[in-house]
């Protein structure tokens, strides 16, 4: 299972702490978010927060060599 780590593969089981913050980049388009987890032990929830680390995902793509191009509707 993995810990707090960048990078899952597809379907893998992912472990994370109580009250952490962490990052997670996608494999394939290397889009980075900055993930906020609140877990309440009282009510049995799990809060996530998402939130897209621009600058993490251009460098990570860059050092990849990968360009995303968004066509524009007609």
């Amino acid at each position: 299972m993995a810990k707090d780590r960048d990078c899952l593969m597809n379907g893998e089981p992912w472990e994370i702490n109580d009250s952490s913050m962490i990052t997670h980049t996608c494999c394939d388009c290397e889009l980075t978010h900055k993930i906020t987890v609140d877990m309440n032990k009282k009510k049995k929830t799990v809060t996530l927060c998402f939130h897209r680390d621009e600058y993490y995902t251009l460098k990570k793509r860059k050092k990849k060599g990968l360009k995303i191009v968004h066509k524009k509707k007609k």
